[in-house]
């Protein structure tokens, strides 16, 4: 090659253009730093609670994947965004399971979480200090090292429940202020010509972030999908009540319909011998909802002054099979702030009944209830104080009709207490997480989105308890 010709050719690579954004720190921290902000900072609307940290938590795993070849701990830091990401997996195949309910489990594992998501907080500050030494540079990472400490902070005050906005929010606004530092790391990284060791991967960034997404959404739908609906138990053809006649014509003049009183078996019957007063109402669905005005619901009180007790029964019954057959749930809702004295609930039974293939079923409830066997009622009582059933209908079942029967005890003069029966229907199947009718109802009903994916069907009661001593 003669010496014109090689001139020539430098001079043509000496003027190509080099690569418009060549900073590869840049891009590293940035998926890093937008990931520490959507796992960290949440908006419990919309389902961003839940939507967010699955990108937060992919972004920073992508972020660490490309840095993991600089230091031991860059590595170990992704090795822990791999175990956030499978964590954050986890949390929501669980929130889809009645593990919800499980409160102390929960806590658990959010507390696993936060400690794993300070590791990696404390893993980039180790990193970072690392990568400057090894440039021979002045060490530019307090704002990882601050990151650690106002992290760290956060922890300590969700573990005192110091909530308050006034505290929070400074701490909050530390803490995007600290992010935003810990990205503008990169300039110099980047302008010092420090480059970052190749890591090979064998998945490209995208097929990863839809490979992860994908396996989020599936480990929701699936235990979602098997959570819409609770076994039922113990069916078997439904024989006709004969005995106890005595009582039950006691009941019927009583003003107990007759219609109603069949159903009750006869063990149920035989504990009603002393009653001295029926009271009956009757309550129908609302047409603003298609599945709840094929409902109507039959309340009947049963006072047993002998032993100062009340019967309380729900009866209801489906004028045609609902469209939606997932969760249904039955509440006993008495009022017992305004009263002076204290009452229990116990007894809670229930049954079920339907038509399928030309013979009637029935089965028990009780097996579902998810109250304790006896609650303790007192007028100091915090929140809310009721007895619930959750339960699934039948799937093929016509000329559905059950009742839920409740024992209070604890009068001993005349009383009037005010109680509502709440019924509640499933009506779609998004609800996540998942939730019982009952905790959906009293968490939500002051939303605009109400009690939904359920509609409710309640009846105000008036629990009267006669006055024997005169």
């Amino acid at each position: 090659m003669k010496e014109q010709e090689l001139e020539f050719l430098l001079y043509q690579q000496a003027y190509q253009l080099s690569p418009k954004d060549f900073s590869p720190w840049r891009r590293a921290l940035k998926q890093v730093c937008w990931g520490l902000a959507l796992w960290s900072i949440t908006l419990d609307i919309f389902y961003l609670n839940y939507l967010l940290p699955t990108l937060g938590a992919i972004l920073l795993w992508l972020g660490l994947r490309s840095l993991r070849r600089q230091n031991r701990p860059f590595h170990v830091g992704f090795v822990l965004s791999w175990v956030l990401s499978l964590y954050h997996v986890l949390i929501v195949a669980a929130l889809a399971t009645p593990a919800t309910q499980n409160a102390p489990l929960l806590l658990g594992l959010r507390w696993f979480g936060s400690l794993i998501t300070w590791g990696v907080y404390l893993c980039l500050w180790l990193g970072l200090r690392g990568v400057f030494r090894q440039a021979q540079l002045p060490p530019k990472n307090r704002a990882a090292g601050w990151l650690v400490v106002c992290y760290g902070l956060l922890m300590a005050m969700a573990f005192l429940s110091l909530n308050l906005l006034i505290l929070v929010l400074p701490v909050l606004l530390v803490y995007i202020f600290l992010l935003v530092g810990l990205y503008r790391t990169h300039r110099s990284l980047d302008q010092a010509g420090y480059a970052v060791h190749p890591a090979p991967v064998r998945v490209s960034n995208g097929w990863a972030a839809a490979t992860w997404l994908g396996l989020t959404v599936l480990a929701v739908v699936v235990p979602l999908s098997l959570s819409l609906r609770l076994p039922l138990q113990g069916a078997e053809p439904f024989t006709l009540n004969t005995q106890q006649s005595q009582v039950r014509g006691q009941l019927e003049q009583l003003g107990f319909p007759a219609e109603l009183l069949v159903l009750l078996p006869d063990a149920q019957v035989a504990q009603l011998e002393n009653a001295t007063q029926v009271q009956v109402t009757t309550q129908t669905g609302s047409l603003e909802y298609a599945d709840m005005s094929k409902l109507s619901m039959d309340i009947v009180e049963v006072a047993l002054t002998q032993t100062g007790d009340i019967r309380v029964y729900a009866f209801f019954h489906w004028d045609s099979p609902p469209k939606q057959r997932m969760l249904e749930g039955l509440y006993l809702i008495p009022n017992i702030h305004e009263l002076a004295v204290s009452l229990s609930i116990d007894q809670l039974q229930g049954m079920l009944f339907w038509e399928e293939s030309g013979q009637t079923f029935q089965a028990p409830l009780g097996n579902l209830f998810t109250s304790p066997p006896e609650i303790q009622l007192t007028h100091a009582s915090q929140g809310y104080s009721y007895a619930d059933l959750t339960f699934s209908l039948p799937k093929d079942g016509e000329q559905i009709r059950g009742y839920v029967s409740w024992t209070l005890h604890g009068f001993t003069m005349a009383t009037n207490l005010n109680a509502k029966v709440v019924y509640l229907h499933q009506e779609s199947p998004l609800l996540y997480p998942c939730n019982t009718p009952g905790n959906q109802y009293f968490t939500n009903s002051w939303s605009s989105m109400g009690s939904a994916p359920f509609s409710a069907l309640d009846r105000p009661l008036l629990i009267q308890y006669p006055d024997i001593s005169s």
